[in-house]
């Protein structure tokens, strides 16, 4: 898949709706996935963060857990070769690449993670002061 992005994307295409339906990962059969089942299992998980919001996930986390915040939970103690916090989807010729299951996934995720927010009133202020005040920093540099 390294030299064929447009393959790797195909076989990715459902990832997270069929892991959540049991499944593996790999989809190079574009097999059919049931996006309901994935999306209501993801209103049942214990706990949903987005990586796009890394600092205020892991607030969440311990705000509705409890715990200290260490340090490391806030780096990216994994990032890869050739790590880049943004892509240009035209370098690869995907800007037009259709959607699939993950998209409608991702969606009822973000609903639910913002939702969670909101119930445990996870700002950068509370974030600093109360859930994770060893790692107050995190929260005043933006």
């Amino acid at each position: 898949f390294r030299d064929d992005i447009k393959l790797y994307a195909k076989c990715v295409n459902a990832c997270a709706a069929r892991m959540l339906t049991g499944k593996a990962c790999g989809n190079m059969l574009n097999e059919k996935v049931d996006v309901a089942a994935a999306k209501s299992r993801v209103l049942k998980l214990g706990f949903v963060g987005l990586t796009s919001e890394w600092s205020l996930s892991v607030c969440l986390f311990h705000a509705m857990y409890g715990g200290s915040c260490a340090r490391v939970e806030f780096q990216n103690v994994r990032p890869g070769k050739e790590y880049n916090s943004s892509y240009d989807l035209t370098k690869y010729g995907l800007q037009r690449y259709p959607g699939g299951p993950d998209d409608s996934v991702y969606r009822a995720a973000k609903k639910v993670f913002w939702r969670k927010v909101e119930e445990y009133a996870v700002k950068p202020k509370t974030c600093a002061e109360q859930y994770c005040p060893e790692n107050a920093v995190v929260f005043t540099e933006r």
